[in-house]
């Protein structure tokens, strides 16, 4: 894709050079977490172009994963939700993204939080 400014009026007036800007292939390799108190902040690329992104999570390691109830899509860019602080959490944490240039699984984040 390429882009460029056009100014209209003012002593800035024309166009400006061309700049090319290609979005980022493959799946999304950023996934990451910050934990205040209790809400658990997810933070990630934007899924240009996906036409589902879904995030799964994993209580054992991995072994077998679940779909989280998050509304995400092509737009999103972080997702948050609350837990209880008097509980513990070990989870693994991972989106995946059908469709766009984004499409795939993504990192794997562990969440720990013992009380």
């Amino acid at each position: 894709m390429k882009y460029k400014l056009l100014v209209m009026g003012g002593s800035k007036s024309g166009g400006s050079n061309t700049v090319e800007f290609t979005p980022p292939n493959g799946p999304i390799d950023d996934l990451a977490y910050e934990r205040t108190g209790g809400l658990v902040k997810l933070t990630f690329s934007k899924p240009v172009g996906a036409t589902r992104v879904k995030l799964k999570f994993s209580q054992d390691a991995g072994l077998t994963w679940a779909d989280y109830p998050a509304q995400l899509d092509e737009n999103s860019t972080s997702y948050s939700f609350g837990i209880n602080l008097g509980n513990t959490f070990d989870w693994k944490l991972q989106l995946v993204v059908e469709g766009g240039n984004r499409e795939g699984e993504s990192n794997i984040v562990t969440f720990i939080y013992h009380p």
